[in-house]
């Protein structure tokens, strides 16, 4: 009888214990290289494989401005999404970024379309922690994109990161 109940509840519990296949990962601030988001109400997480990360941060400077570009890659499904800044003097705590400017671009591919900004409808990114000594950026996003090559509209919503892996 005990036997017969571990083999029911040990899957239970294996589940809700890696319940970032399934969830959202939590909106934080500590460095944990997650990164989530629903795609037209469908999950998408980023996965890395042996040798990939899945989720990381590169950084650029030039005289007087930083570009950041944040990379997500689900190796599982091919999907990826980018954001990148660029011309920004400095990046702000708690300040939403609107990504309908030239200074910002937001890529999402997958195996059937690729959705860029130029055919962004609307959209933000706000950073919650943005610290280069930890190093940490986290965050924030929603975004609408169109593109005419597949004739749809993606609306990625509950987007959030938390990033650790900065390359300078």
């Amino acid at each position: 009888m005990c036997a017969g109940f571990c083999i029911i509840l040990c899957p239970l519990f294996y589940s809700a214990c890696n319940g970032d296949d399934d969830e959202l990962p939590p909106i934080s601030m500590e460095g944990k290289n997650t990164f989530g988001c629903l795609v037209n109400g469908q999950l998408f997480v980023s996965k890395g494989r042996p040798g990939n990360v899945g989720t990381y941060a590169e950084l650029q400077y030039a005289q007087d401005t930083i570009g950041i570009n944040i990379y997500a890659t689900n190796y599982e499904t091919d999907q990826s999404l980018i954001f990148s800044f660029y011309d920004i003097p400095d990046l702000v705590e708690d300040k939403r970024y609107f990504l309908h400017t030239q200074n910002y671009s937001v890529f999402y591919v997958t195996q059937n379309c690729d959705y860029r900004t130029d055919k962004l409808v609307d959209g933000w990114i706000e950073l919650n922690k943005y610290d280069i000594k930890r190093p940490i950026i986290s965050g924030t996003f929603e975004f609408t994109a169109y593109n005419p090559d597949c004739g749809d509209t993606i609306k990625v919503t509950n987007g959030r990161f938390d990033i650790g892996e900065l390359i300078r």
